[in-house]
């Protein structure tokens, strides 16, 4: 019976000993699983830290750098006459002393301002610190002057210069070479040199406490009063002087009576005699005052101008004859009393501008066309009697315009006016590659009165000559020659000359600029009942 209970009892005692096992099993491998995570815990903590990619110092700053919180502290030891020189941060001193002498001391401070200020002043100039624009203001440190005396009259020692503004300077060269058979040799290759410069310039300067100084200079100012040069010099009020001013000063006066001005340049001082002040001034007036009437839709402006002032080399006559015919032309003003009648006119100017179009060589005579020998010059020129005045039968030089004559080349021209005792400048002029003016926008022509009004006027030098056409009612008369009279380029045209570029008030070609024409101010048309 016991032998039978054992044997079935056996095979469950077999599965619980073997559950059992792997429970036992379970708990044994479970601490040494514990075991080997504290290992690993352990490790994780011990891990040192990798190099960082950035290396640091301790005197960067801005950004991602530390700042040097370390102070220089400077004592002065009165027993040994010397300076020391601790680094701090905080209380605790964090280097070893450094001893100076007093000499030394004062080149160590000297350099050390110097690199401040230079440090300072560039990064305003870079925009690299705060308030950099405030920096860039005074870019130029303070003197100082060593003197009593300097500082008795100027109430101080100090010299501050503040100047600002900016300067333009353009430069060129323009090379132009132009293949035209029509000029000659030298003048197809021209050089120009072109500069140009603007200047926007100001000065603030201080000396002491009593005197100051401003300036200012632009070139594109639209007036010359606009630029200001001013020192103006300030005692104390205890000094009978009480102010000088020297340069651009003014004036106003609290009178109605009496006006004063405004744009005045000289020296003005104010004086002070107890409760008496006196104001003198000594200056040249820049400016004018003028007063306006206005009477219905229009206004009144009062002007008046020397009878010198006219409007210079832009108004000439073709000829004597019809300055001569001019009074009579205009005695029944607004009629004209003229049988003349321009029908033709080609002028030629100094070429300026290194033009290649329209231009030619030209040979102008000053007594071309004359015949009244009170008009004509000191050379050997005779008029030929009856002939029409003005034309180019009217003298002997109408010889001259033959095609194949010596007067066709630049060579030979001395040699063809040599016969007429004539001299260049005074009785004639040889002009190469002269510009053609265009009628209408280069000038205008009184075709009744027979004189040409430039729109441009013309330099001291300029050179202007004319050959022109003209009725009298009958028949048709030529002065000088045009492009189409069978000249053929580059041989020379023969044309009259009104102005040469050497100027002599004592020949009659003189005459031949208008000296009745003014410009009036601020005036576009005149009245017809202007007197």
């Amino acid at each position: 019976m016991p032998y039978k209970l054992f044997k079935n009892i056996l095979p469950f005692l077999f599965v619980v000993l073997f559950f059992g096992s792997t429970v036992l099993s379970a708990q044994i491998i479970s601490p040494k699983n514990t075991t080997t995570s504290s290992i690993s815990d352990t490790s994780v903590l011990n891990d040192t830290i990798a190099p960082l990619p950035y290396s640091f110092k301790n005197d960067q700053k801005g950004s991602l750098f530390l700042d040097n919180n370390s102070e220089t502290e400077v004592i002065f030891d009165p027993k040994t006459g010397n300076y020391i020189l601790v680094q701090k941060i905080g209380d605790f001193y964090i280097e070893h002393p450094t001893y100076m002498s007093p000499e030394e001391y004062k080149e160590y401070r000297l350099q050390r301002d110097m690199l401040e200020y230079s440090k300072n002043k560039l990064n305003a100039i870079g925009g690299k610190t705060k308030n950099s624009d405030d920096e860039r203001k005074n870019l130029l440190p303070t003197y100082y002057v060593n003197s009593n005396f300097f500082e008795s009259i100027f109430g101080g020692n100090t010299i501050e210069v503040n100047p600002q503004g900016s300067i333009l300077v353009k430069m060129g060269l323009i090379y132009q070479k132009v293949e035209n058979p029509q000029l000659s040799e030298r003048n197809r290759k021209s050089t120009t040199f072109d500069f140009d410069q603007e200047i926007s310039a100001s000065l603030n300067a201080r000396i002491g406490n009593r005197l100051k100084v401003s300036a200012n200079f632009d070139t594109q100012s639209t007036y010359n009063f606009q630029n200001l040069v001013k020192i103006e010099y300030t005692p104390t009020e205890d000094d009978i002087i009480q102010k000088i001013e020297i340069g651009n000063v003014s004036m106003p006066l609290r009178n109605s009576l009496v006006t004063g001005a405004q744009n005045l340049f000289g020296v003005k001082t104010e004086l002070q005699f107890g409760k008496t002040t006196v104001t003198g001034i000594f200056s040249q007036q820049r400016s004018q005052t003028k007063s306006v009437a206005a009477q219905g839709a229009s206004t009144l402006n009062e002007f008046e101008f020397k009878a010198t002032n006219y409007d210079t080399n832009r108004h000439f006559f073709l000829g004597h004859s019809f300055r001569d015919n001019y009074n009579n032309a205009l005695i029944n003003f607004p009629l004209i009393n003229s049988t003349i009648n321009l029908t033709r006119v080609e002028i030629w100017v100094t070429n300026r501008n290194a033009a290649t179009e329209g231009t030619r060589n030209i040979v102008a005579l000053a007594d071309l066309g004359e015949n009244n020998p009170t008009n004509i010059g000191p050379a050997n020129v005779n008029p030929f009697p009856g002939a029409k005045d003005p034309s180019n039968e009217a003298n002997n030089l109408n010889d001259l315009l033959t095609l194949n004559g010596l007067i066709r080349k630049i060579s030979t021209v001395n040699q063809a006016v040599s016969p007429y005792s004539m001299a260049q400048g005074r009785d004639y002029t040889l002009l190469e590659n002269a510009v053609k003016l265009v009628q209408g926008v280069d000038f205008k022509m009184n075709a009744q009165l027979g004189f040409i009004t430039l729109n441009r006027r013309l330099t001291d030098s300029d050179v202007l000559a004319v050959a022109y056409e003209y009725t009298d009612g009958t028949e048709v008369y030529r002065v000088g020659e045009f492009t189409d009279s069978g000249v053929v380029a580059p041989d020379n045209l023969v044309v009259k000359l009104l102005r040469s570029e050497i100027l002599n008030t004592s020949i009659p070609m003189w005459d031949l600029m208008l000296k009745n024409v003014y410009e009036i101010p601020g005036a576009f048309q005149l009245q017809r009942d202007f007197g």
